[in-house]
């Protein structure tokens, strides 16, 4: 009763503390996904990328739906530093809803955009042809460069693209598999 009247202050600090806090229960998490002050979301986000990797497993999957509820409506926030701050710290996570990591990849800011598409193990070869093939925010392509161990089919696709940068930072990539024709 008293955390549902924190998460309804009408302080934006006390909002923002509540967010923050470790200990918040990921339902009172969901109801502050849709808070008006986007400082409030922006701890939010901060929170979720550091107490993710540490829960374990029975509580991840008792709080499974409500977490993904969460990271949902934080990838889809209407702020770009909100979306940006969940994006850095989910980056180089594993078990994140593959549906979250690909609303973010898919952002139309690179802020938001370029972590998870650099480092997201939950990305696969179809993920990222999927986003160099679509209509991507300009410098994408070049981020998908750089990633580690760039398969020979997604360094055939970024060439065929003749985005000159993604080209350059492809052959720097000293992980990056790049067969004969290409």
């Amino acid at each position: 009763r008293q955390r549902q009247m924190c998460i309804r202050d009408r302080d934006p600090s006390v909002r923002r503390a509540v967010a923050f806090n470790e200990n918040t229960p990921r339902k009172a998490d969901l109801l502050l996904t849709s808070d008006n002050d986007p400082d409030v979301r922006h701890q939010l986000a901060n929170k979720i990328g550091r107490v993710l990797p540490n829960t374990s497993l029975e509580t991840k999957e008792a709080a499974l739906e409500v977490t993904s509820k969460v990271l949902e409506n934080l990838a889809r926030d209407k702020v770009a530093n909100v979306r940006a701050m969940l994006s850095e710290t989910l980056k180089s996570l594993p078990n994140v809803p593959a549906n979250v990591i690909q609303t973010l990849a898919h952002d139309k800011s690179l802020t938001v955009a370029e972590p998870v598409l650099q480092f997201s193990p939950v990305l696969n070869d179809k993920d990222l042809l999927d986003i160099i093939n679509s209509d991507t925010v300009q410098g994408a392509i070049s981020i998908i460069s750089k990633r580690d161990k760039v398969s020979s089919t997604v360094s055939s696709a970024i060439v065929k693209t003749g985005d000159s940068q993604a080209i350059h930072n492809l052959l720097e990539n000293k992980t990056s598999s790049i067969t004969e024709p290409t």
